[in-house]
C-alpha cells in the first residue's frame, strides 16, 4: 500500500501507532451518537434538536455550532417533508 501512495514505510506505521488527541476521541464519539439518533428518528432531525436530543439523553454541554460542524462533516442532510399548498 505504501508503494501505491509513494509514501515511506515509516511514515505509515507513525501515524497507525499514534496516540490520538483527547479531541478526536471526542469527535468520534459524537459522531456514532449523531448517527445512531439520525437513523433512529428517521433522518428528521436538524442540527438544532440533534444537540439537544445529544445533550438531554447523555448529560452533555456540546454546542450548536460543534453539532452543526460534525454533522456536516458526516454529510448528514435533514429529510424535509414538503407541505400542500392548496
Amino acid at each position: 500500500m505504501c508503494e501505491l501512495y509513494e509514501l515511506p514505510r515509516s511514515s505509515y506505521y507513525k501515524h497507525k501507532n499514534r496516540i490520538k488527541p483527547k479531541k478526536e476521541k471526542q469527535d468520534e464519539i459524537v459522531c456514532q451518537l449523531i448517527i445512531e439518533y439520525h437513523e433512529t428518528y428517521d433522518q428528521t432531525l436538524g442540527y438544532r434538536r440533534m444537540r439537544r436530543f445529544i445533550n438531554r439523553l447523555n448529560s452533555t454541554k456540546y454546542s450548536v455550532n460543534y453539532i452543526r460542524r460534525v454533522m456536516r462533516s458526516l454529510e448528514l442532510v435533514l429529510e424535509l417533508e414538503e407541505k400542500n399548498k392548496s
